[in-house]
């Protein structure tokens, strides 16, 4: 999945990609998505049988990853050799779909929140995996002579 995701990401940017992370940004209405699509995961599977917790419970769980999933979009941060990108990715196979706009390393912040780390970059809040944070900050760091403009 790494090499089909660098490749696209280089075909995107126009230049080698070096690296890229998954990130998912939380709209606004996101943990709403997530409540109600458990309140009707577990309204359908107790009036479909009867029993609330045997069917209602794992019916609600998947709705509720359902609504988790509407919820959010999903995005690359990419690193080539002279640029940091933001792209859009695809809901279905993950991969990036589009170019959003160039990130100013500098402006890249992280805070931790719970497992995960919050990630601002290019004025918006995303979420990504904690475990990346030593590789997000290698992303950051640019070679004397490749700085953006």
């Amino acid at each position: 999945m790494q090499s089909r995701t660098l490749d696209r990401a280089t075909a995107l940017a126009g230049e080698l990609v070096v690296d890229a992370l998954f990130i998912v940004r939380r709209q606004r209405w996101h943990w709403l998505a997530v409540a109600t699509g458990f309140a009707v995961g577990w309204t359908v599977g107790f009036l479909a049988t009867g029993h609330g917790v045997l069917v209602g419970l794992p019916v609600a769980f998947v709705c509720g990853g359902l609504g988790m999933n509407i919820g959010s979009d999903f995005r690359f941060i990419v690193r080539t050799p002279t640029r940091l990108l933001l792209m859009d990715s695809s809901r279905v196979i993950g991969l990036p779909t589009a170019v959003l706009r160039e990130v100013r390393p500098a402006e890249v912040t992280t805070a931790p929140s719970g497992p995960a780390l919050h990630l601002l970059a290019g004025g918006e809040l995303h979420v990504m995996a904690r475990q990346h944070a030593q590789r997000l900050q290698r992303m950051l760091v640019q070679a004397p002579g490749l700085q953006s403009p």
